[in-house]
């Protein structure tokens, strides 16, 4: 029962991460042949980052006060109607307008969704194999993104859009079905035992209280606040690192985009083994300064193949990282307030990112990418550092009232 519970749910995932990036790929090409402006493609990825911005919050509320399950299965539901709309409308009328609107539901519909199907994963498998079930939970979505943007590419070129965006709504159809057998099996919201967190500090019923008044629940926000903008940096930059510094072409951008995913693949996979099942909580701080030294090395060290280097290492340390802390919230949190302790972290992080992309579009002209990479880089090896000691400060504090109470 259990791994049949597995299957379907990692199954549910793959099959929906290839409608999704689908979806997403799609929506940019369609409109960058529509305008022909690529302007009007970073404003759509603006007008989706600030949609899950908003939606985050409210995301997680839905994820706690409803079954999981269900909640997926509506946000399923929705994209399906969403993709149908928009194949529709862009074969009858061919406007940017309709690509905007279809965007905003769609990553309303999509965050909501993610957030519950991540505040599951406790459920599914068992709490001492959390770390490894994270990481075939994050092998199955990237599997669906390569698969779903390799589809979508062969679909744009030989059939129609509209038809392109049936077959994402019929992906999204299969999603529900697995998602719809999966509920058969359990219900989420069964109680699980109390966790280290919940020791520090009485469970509240707003999860912006819950985290702000738990140590561990802060620093995890902020270092998974810079690790996502490490993301999202790149998404925005690498293509004017290889124009401007390496002078490159689209095959050398193709070759580190492909350093970036092998090395976040390979990093999820090694996390599956027993061998990683209990990490020192540790980790994640020095995931941290490696990234920040990644980083910064772009600016030091500005040559191809270096530069594929440090992009597999950054893409296993930003998985890696990303697991981790998921694993982190989900044994410091009880399952009940586990949605929205994610959502609100999940609106720090792209609010956090906004802020930083807001600054790159203010001053990036008039900055190389590996100028703007290397004093990110500096801002998290700082950040990781004074973490490390503000622990080390709280380990001597918690060591002397030991020696005290002994006394």
């Amino acid at each position: 029962m259990t791994r049949q519970i597995r299957g379907l749910f990692l199954s549910s995932m793959f099959v929906s991460s290839i409608s999704r990036n689908a979806f997403f790929v799609s929506t940019a090409w369609i409109m960058l042949v529509t305008t022909n402006s690529v302007r009007s493609v970073a404003l759509l990825l603006i007008v989706g980052t600030i949609t899950e911005f908003a939606i985050s919050g409210p995301a997680g509320f839905l994820a706690d006060r409803f079954k999981r399950q269900t909640v997926c299965i509506i946000a399923d539901l929705a994209r399906v109607l969403i993709a149908l709309a928009l194949g529709l409308s862009l074969a009858a009328w061919s406007s940017p307008v309709a690509l905007f609107l279809a965007v905003i539901f769609y990553f309303a519909a999509d965050r909501i969704y993610i957030t519950a199907i991540q505040s599951m994963v406790p459920s599914v498998c068992q709490y001492g194999r959390l770390v490894s079930f994270n990481a075939w939970f994050y092998v199955g979505m990237q599997a669906g993104n390569l698969v779903g943007a390799f589809a979508i590419g062969i679909l744009l070129e030989t059939v129609s859009q509209r038809d392109a965006l049936f077959a994402i709504a019929a992906c999204f159809v299969a999603s529900t079905l697995l998602m719809l057998g999966l509920s058969m099996f359990f219900r989420t919201a069964s109680p699980r035992h109390r966790t280290e967190a919940s020791t520090e500090t009485p469970l509240q019923t707003a999860s912006i209280t819950l985290l702000w008044r738990q140590t561990r629940l802060r620093k995890l926000t902020i270092i998974y606040a810079q690790i996502y903008t490490t993301g999202m940096l790149i998404n925005i930059l690498l293509s004017g690192y290889v124009l401007r510094e390496l002078h490159g072409t689209s095959i050398e951008f193709g070759y580190l985009e492909a350093a970036w995913a092998v090395g976040s693949v390979v990093a999820s996979v090694v996390l599956t083994t027993t061998f990683f099942g209990n990490p020192a909580k540790s980790s994640i701080y020095y995931a941290l300064f490696a990234s920040g030294m990644c980083m910064a090395a772009f600016f030091v060290v500005p040559t191809f193949f270096p530069a594929m280097v440090q992009l597999a290492f950054l893409g296993a340390i930003y998985n890696i990282a990303r697991i981790l802390i998921d694993v982190e919230i989900q044994r410091c949190v009880n399952d009940s307030h586990l949605g929205r302790v994610k959502g609100v972290i999940q609106t720090a992080c792209l609010g956090f990112g906004l802020v930083v992309y807001l600054l790159i579009v203010a001053f990036g002209d008039s900055m190389l990418p590996s100028t703007i990479f290397a004093n990110y880089g500096v801002c998290m090896l700082i950040t990781s550092l004074l973490l490390l000691l503000n622990g080390l400060r709280q380990a001597r504090q918690a060591n002397t009232g030991k020696r005290t109470t002994l006394m």
